[in-house]
């Protein structure tokens, strides 16, 4: 199994790309999220794969970059897996499934999955999803407990939350906003949506 899980991250790529969002490597993501928790600008940062870069996860000198981006006021848009779910040989770029770790997701976000599996699940828009300018359902996998995020977006028919946001003591608007979609509802009309969803910072 790839690391990179979002079946259509070219297609997200694309969308994002060609209204104005940059394109970032490893590098070049290492370096803006190292600006944003220097200066606090308003940022948002959405991710078309699920492979967290080494650099980027939490490490032994303390929170990882991401994490201190969030910390910061940041924003990130995580369209596929719970981040650092499984674990990734670096070089073959596979997924050893069966090392599979509920607890790094929440360690790294501070959200869990203990429910979250991959049988697809209907999800359904709440009221605090049509304030972010969300509609109707869709069909997603691996939601988060609602009990662990900030605010559910969608809710799955168990009742769990299939998108969501972690807030971290940032401006409204900021946090991790996550939801795992499979690629059959990644329409034009979806990624409208998401992109909605990314630009939202309400006043």
């Amino acid at each position: 199994m790839k690391s990179n899980l979002i079946a259509a991250h070219e297609r997200l790529k694309t969308y994002f790309a060609a209204r104005g969002y940059d394109v970032l490597d490893a590098e070049a993501l290492r370096a803006f999220l190292q600006a944003r928790i220097a200066d606090r600008a308003r940022s948002v940062v959405v991710f078309a794969m699920d492979d967290l870069p080494d650099a980027l996860r939490d490490n032994a000198r303390g929170r990882g970059l991401l994490r201190r981006y969030l910390d910061a006021g940041g924003k990130v848009v995580w369209p596929g897996l719970p981040p650092a779910l499984f674990k990734v040989d670096r070089a073959s770029g596979q997924v050893d499934v069966g090392t599979l770790d509920r607890s790094r997701p929440e360690a790294l976000v501070g959200v869990r999955f203990q429910r979250g599996n991959f049988d697809p699940l209907s999800e359904h828009v709440t009221a605090a999803g049509r304030r972010w300018n969300l509609d109707g359902w869709w069909n997603g996998t691996w939601s988060a407990d609602a009990d662990s995020v900030t605010t559910v977006l969608a809710r799955d028919e168990n009742g769990d939350a299939g998108m969501y946001v972690k807030t971290y003591g940032g401006p409204d608007g900021s946090g991790f906003v996550g939801m795992m979609v499979p690629e059959a509802e990644t329409t034009t009309h979806f990624l409208g949506m998401l992109q909605v969803a990314a630009e939202l910072f309400p006043r």
